[in-house]
């Protein structure tokens, strides 16, 4: 929309909830996610529970995010006076979940994404 001219600026944002009985059940009968112990760290505090990199993690925390990003045409960012924090050089994306018990996840189409961004 930018770079066809359509707006000087563009809010671009999504959202995940995954928290939902079948995959808290799915990854809870993988030994994906933390189970915490009396003599766990997390017991006592319960936000030292996420550690990924730590040698020993017990597993992870399943969660909630959001994002949003401001792009802007670089005219509109001289025009206001404004300092970018990043440039976009390219776009590509693919969907590999079809639906949540259902996932079609081959290297060849999540790499396409990938290849579609770099040809931008």
């Amino acid at each position: 929309m930018i770079r066809d001219g359509d707006c000087d600026f563009v809010l671009a944002g999504g959202a995940d909830t995954p928290i939902l009985p079948e995959l808290i059940h799915g990854f809870a009968n993988m030994n994906a996610t933390i189970k915490v112990n009396p003599k766990d760290r997390a017991y006592e505090n319960p936000a030292k529970a996420s550690r990924p990199f730590s040698v020993d993690r017990k597993g992870f925390v399943l969660s909630e995010g959001a994002g949003v990003v401001v792009l802007a045409a670089d005219e509109a960012i001289k025009a206001y006076g404004l300092k970018p924090r990043a440039e976009v050089l390219g776009i590509g994306g693919h969907q590999t979940l079809i639906t949540i018990p259902v996932q079609t996840c081959r290297p060849s189409s999540a790499l396409s994404g990938k290849l579609l961004m770099m040809q931008d």
